[in-house]
């Protein structure tokens, strides 16, 4: 095991099978399944250079995807109203809800 690289982080990384998510141009695409290393303490993630340039190939080239996923924005501070009133900016597909 490799000691995490992120300066005092007493982890290690472990290979695990992850699920990458990155935006290109207007999409944000999401893929399972990624090989990576992790960091059993703090979360740092590292891929391999294999793996890296297949990312890229998948994002250039955007095959069909297997699936679709829906999409959830953070909602940004509350106003002073809405924290009030429990609304927020919570969003769902790109359509408010609240």
């Amino acid at each position: 095991m490799t000691r995490c690289r992120i300066p005092d982080c007493p982890g290690t990384y472990e290979v695990r099978r992850i699920i990458h998510a990155e935006r290109h141009g207007e999409q944000i695409v999401v893929i399972d399944d990624v090989p990576a290393e992790v960091c059993d303490f703090c979360g740092d993630t590292l891929f391999g250079p294999d793996t890296v340039e297949m990312l890229e190939q998948i994002t250039v080239a955007l095959p069909a995807p297997a699936g679709v996923v829906p999409l959830y924005r953070y909602p940004h501070p509350m106003t002073p109203t809405s924290a009030v009133t429990g609304a927020g900016d919570l969003s769902y597909e790109g359509k408010a809800t609240g």
